[in-house]
């Protein structure tokens, strides 16, 4: 009956948890929904993790209520022989040479009811140190998720901090640059621009026609 008991608690507390991560997962895919870059798949691994838990939890839920058919199986046929034996110890009070046999047998099944008990509340204790290791294997798998979302959201943040801080060095720089350019140029002398003077163009000398010498005739001769 102890054991009964107890199976019953644990299955009402494992009950009680697989409502909470329902609820728990139906928020997590709301937010989903509209989430979007890292967020989004950080809210992806959390609902993996409930997933497995209600998964674990409906298992748990499955063998429990296994272990609680057969304890009950075995509380009834215990109930059943244990009556019977007692009428019959009743009916033979009289006859003490068969009261003898008759508590052998009793005790005989006594025994067996006793040993099938016992081995339905070991098969119970395995099963719960299995569930034991499952659970505390998910949450070691869970914390290692969640310490690698950690680190790449620690990462991001630190590369976008070193981009950031890059980019703000370059602007000051360029800044510089260009302050000591305009520096320079205010006091650089202007040079003056040497007026390029236009070539005299040499008047070109007329020369005068060539006179032809008038050739003289010579007198006729009489």
């Amino acid at each position: 009956m102890a054991q009964k008991e107890s199976i019953q608690r644990l299955k009402a507390a494992a009950e009680e948890r697989l409502a909470d991560l329902k609820v728990e997962k139906k928020n997590i895919e709301q937010q989903i929904s509209s989430a979007t870059g890292e967020a989004k798949e950080q809210l992806a691994l959390t609902l993996d993790t409930t997933s497995e838990q209600i998964t674990d939890l409906r298992s748990q839920l499955m063998n429990r209520n296994f272990t609680m058919k057969k304890i009950e199986k075995v509380i009834a046929e215990y109930s059943i022989n244990k009556d019977k034996l007692s009428a019959k110890i009743k009916n033979t009070l009289q006859s003490k040479p068969q009261l003898m046999d008759l508590i052998k047998s009793s005790d005989r099944d006594v025994s067996r009811l006793d040993s099938r008990l016992n081995s339905v509340i070991k098969q119970e204790n395995a099963a719960q140190k299995n569930l034991s290791k499952v659970i505390s294997r998910l949450n070691e798998l869970n914390t290692k998720k969640q310490e690698m979302r950690k680190n790449l959201q620690r990462k991001r943040i630190s590369e976008a901090k070193r981009k950031a801080a890059q980019e703000k060095q370059i602007i000051v720089m360029a800044r510089k640059l260009a302050s000591k350019m305009a520096a320079a140029k205010r006091k650089a002398p202007k040079r003056k621009v040497a007026k390029r003077k236009a070539p005299k163009r040499k008047a070109a000398k007329r020369k005068a026609p060539k006179r032809k010498a008038a050739k003289r005739k010579a007198p006729k001769r009489k």
